[in-house]
């Protein structure tokens, strides 16, 4: 796809690879799921419609989760850690970034408090 310039997103592979030559979605699954991913693409401003995440989180609203330790369009091999780096959950962040956390989640419900009932 590269060498013909085409994009090389997830995106882009995942609809790539459900059109035919002349580019017409090979089935009514693969036209009504292109037409959602369209569909989202347009809502979104024009300099924001390349943006790779923004394309990424198209695929995920509509396809939603992948499967336990796989990545759509990139075959068998490699695994999510892999491709999008190993996630860090809550228990795994640093003492001082919770308690900075903690701070700013207690501030800012302090202040909506106050703003409510004042």
């Amino acid at each position: 796809m590269e060498e013909v310039g085409k994009p090389t997103d997830t995106l882009s592979v995942y609809i790539e690879m459900r059109t035919d030559l002349g580019g017409n979605p090979k089935d009514d699954y693969a036209a009504a799921l292109i037409h959602e991913f369209n569909k989202k693409l347009n809502d979104l401003p024009m300099e924001e419609q390349n943006l790779v995440e923004k394309r990424d989180k198209i695929l995920m609203d509509v396809l939603g989760d992948e499967g336990h330790g796989r990545v759509r369009t990139r075959g068998s091999g490699p695994t999510p850690s892999e491709i999008y780096g190993k996630k860090v959950t809550y228990l795994e962040l640093d003492s001082s970034y919770k308690e900075r956390l903690r701070s700013e989640i207690v501030q800012d419900l302090s202040k909506e408090f106050e703003d409510k009932f004042n």
